[in-house]
């Protein structure tokens, strides 16, 4: 069963934040190439804490150690 993070007892609806980071740009583009891509899940909200949230993420995060 889906959870808020803030709080168990919030009821739903719930809305997991998803954040989607895909490398671009000419030298990403070379046949062969592997663009660098990261998906981060960064938390599961209820409505009302959605929209009275704020949400902040950090570069480091979000690019992949290694890019091939």
């Amino acid at each position: 069963m889906k959870r808020c993070d803030a709080s168990r007892r919030h009821k739903g609806p719930f809305y997991t934040l998803i954040i989607h980071a895909r490398e671009v740009g000419r030298g990403s583009r070379q046949p062969g190439y592997r663009r660098a891509a990261q998906t981060k899940k960064v938390a599961t909200l209820c409505k009302e804490c959605l929209l009275a949230g704020r949400i902040e993420a950090e570069g480091k995060d979000l690019v992949p150690l290694e890019v091939k």
